[in-house]
């Protein structure tokens, strides 16, 4: 799963691409209320709710995607976050989507880029983009899995390891019940927390949708458009990766795995044969399919 020669080769990647850009021979503070200062304010907001959560990373941490245990936080650490640190981490969310949503997902505005004090670029690079999209991909995958590792309690819970990232499993009491439960009916033995915890985290991590049951805790909570899941931004995030550089392409394939189909298709695997129904099963699959590595290495090759 390591591979540590593209940690190099990442950084300098997008080093240059960042010092590439055209450089005017001046700074003019743009417009307060223009996008590209409200991505600015956004992106500092969403860098300083990070930090207060405990879980920020650094930009040219994007070096270490092939290293993951330096940017995964345990789901030991992600339970032990208190109520505020949680509201810290979904404030980073809801900054990060601003800066889309002020510049439009291709980033096509005039003006600086999201840190016009260290780079001035007429639009933001797909370095600035792809940085964007790792982080809501990143923010999204730890609020699932933070809501996963809570409610599991003696049924499932989500392991964690340096090599193969995060993986969802039941405990041995919740394998127990689920060989004396009929086939698709170990859903009503599960409690409305967890219920809801596994509706909404498919969300998040997917953009798939539940089939609504009688069953309480079967409602998704969770308010987002439908593309605001980690298979969206990490879809984004290689395709703007082979733009820059291949090899960064390639160093992005082992986080795709973990993320797209350990974590994100183990979930579904197993949940689907518990009694949940996903609407849009054929569409999430298959988007799951094209970000891991067979696929996602054509994709690259081109």
């Amino acid at each position: 799963m390591k591979n540590y020669v593209f940690r190099i080769v990442v950084v300098v990647a997008i080093g240059l691409t960042l010092g590439c850009a055209d450089r005017p021979d001046r700074y003019e503070e743009p417009d307060p209320e223009s996008p590209e200062a409200l991505a600015a304010e956004a992106l500092n907001l969403a860098q300083e709710a990070m930090k207060a959560a405990g879980i920020d990373i650094e930009f040219n941490d994007l070096g270490d995607l092939a290293e993951l245990s330096s940017i995964l936080p345990t789901p030991e650490k992600l339970t032990s976050l208190n109520d505020q640190q949680v509201g810290h981490m979904q404030t980073a969310t809801d900054e990060m989507y601003k800066i889309l949503e002020v510049v439009g997902e291709s980033g096509s505005v005039p003006g600086a880029p999201l840190n016009p004090a260290k780079d001035i670029q007429p639009i933001l690079s797909d370095a600035d983009l792809l940085l964007v999209n790792l982080h809501l991909s990143y923010l999204n995958v730890l609020e699932a899995v933070r809501s996963l590792s809570v409610t599991g309690e003696d049924i499932y819970k989500i392991e964690y390891s340096q090599d193969a990232g995060y993986a969802f499993k039941l405990t041995e009491s919740g394998q127990a019940k689920l060989d004396q439960a009929k086939p698709g009916e170990f859903i009503r033995d599960l409690s409305e927390a967890q219920r809801q915890a596994i509706v909404d985290s498919l969300f998040i991590l997917t953009g798939a949708k539940v089939e609504v049951s009688n069953l309480p805790g079967m409602v998704r909570t969770i308010k987002r458009m439908d593309w605001q899941n980690a298979i969206y931004h990490l879809d984004e995030m290689l395709s703007l990766a082979e733009k820059i550089a291949p090899d960064l392409g390639v160093a992005m394939i082992d986080f795709n795995d973990v993320i797209a189909d350990a974590l994100s298709k183990g979930v579904i695997d197993q949940v689907t044969e518990w009694g949940f129904k996903i609407e849009n099963y054929d569409d999430v699959m298959n988007k799951i399919k094209n970000l891991v590595s067979d696929e996602a290495k054509k994709q690259i090759s081109g």
